[in-house]
C-alpha cells in the first residue's frame, strides 16, 4: 500500500471537511421555465484577506450558499457584491478554509477540486 504524504493527507482531510459541510443537503437549481437543471450545495469562492476583512495577503475559500438555519429546504445565496457577508456567515458556521499565501490551492477548491468525480464524466473524457 503506498504511503500518503502529509500534503496528500491534509488535502484528503480538507476534501472530507467540505463534503461533510452539506451532507445530504442540496439546493435544486431550476431554469427560467422551472425545469430542474442540477443541484448545488456550496458554490465555493476564494478571496484575498483584504477583501473580506481577514489577514492581508492570505487566501481563504468559503461557501456562498448556505442552508437556512431554521427553514428546511430553504437556502441563502450570497452574490459577488456580498462576498464579505458570505465570508462572515461561513465564519459563524466554521466553514472558512484558510490557505495562507497559497492562492493556487484556494482557487482549486473554489473551482470544485473537492467534488467527487462522476463516473460518466470520466468515460466522456476518453
Amino acid at each position: 500500500m503506498p504511503r500518503t504524504t502529509r500534503t496528500q493527507k491534509s488535502k484528503n482531510d480538507l476534501i472530507k471537511k467540505i463534503r461533510n459541510m452539506r451532507k445530504n443537503q442540496e439546493k435544486i437549481n431550476l431554469d427560467a421555465q422551472g425545469n430542474v437543471i442540477g443541484t448545488s450545495s456550496h458554490k465555493m469562492k476564494h478571496e484575498i484577506g483584504e477583501a473580506i476583512g481577514a489577514t492581508p495577503g492570505h487566501w481563504y475559500s468559503f461557501p456562498m450558499l448556505f442552508p437556512h438555519k431554521t427553514k428546511e429546504n430553504r437556502w441563502i445565496e450570497y452574490s459577488e457584491p456580498n462576498i464579505k457577508a458570505a465570508y462572515e456567515e461561513a465564519l459563524s458556521r466554521d466553514e472558512v478554509i484558510k490557505f495562507g499565501k497559497d492562492f493556487k490551492s484556494a482557487e482549486e477548491i473554489s473551482l470544485g477540486s473537492w467534488k467527487p468525480k462522476h463516473p460518466l464524466l470520466e468515460i466522456l473524457k476518453k
